[in-house]
């Protein structure tokens, strides 16, 4: 039972991991669901958001699967009713919370983009 715990607090890791690793993994023309010319990936700022947007995501997953280690270490192997319910209560908010932290600074961020993008004038070569 405790080798399915731990595997439930490797996926939260897992899966807030590949979220704050999106940025980096988009195409060069888009940034934050915003077309951007290629050469915009190697602006400050640019980087600068997708940076702080990863460090948040990780932060927040780190502490969803340190908070849900916690809560496997306090039931214990056999857990009771009650433990049961607060291990359901931790999974749930374990697995969301980054990803609706992580989609709360997308748009944030994509607001950001498109600000930047109007500002400097930026003009895709191709648009989506």
């Amino acid at each position: 039972m405790m080798l399915t715990f731990f595997t439930m607090i490797v996926l939260v890791a897992i899966c807030g991991g590949l979220s704050a690793s999106m940025p980096w993994l988009m195409p060069p023309t888009e940034c934050f669901a915003v077309t951007v010319p290629p050469s915009a990936q190697k602006d400050v700022r640019v980087v600068a958001l997708k940076r702080s947007y990863t460090t948040t995501v990780m932060a927040v997953t780190a502490l969803c699967a340190l908070g849900l280690a916690l809560v496997v270490a306090r039931i214990g192997a056999t857990p009771s009713e009650s433990g049961l319910a607060l291990l359901s209560g931790g999974i749930t908010v374990a697995a969301l919370l980054p990803i609706v932290v992580g989609f709360a600074l997308m748009q944030r961020y994509r607001t950001r983009m498109q600000e930047l993008k109007q500002a400097e004038g930026w003009i895709s070569p191709t648009q989506r």
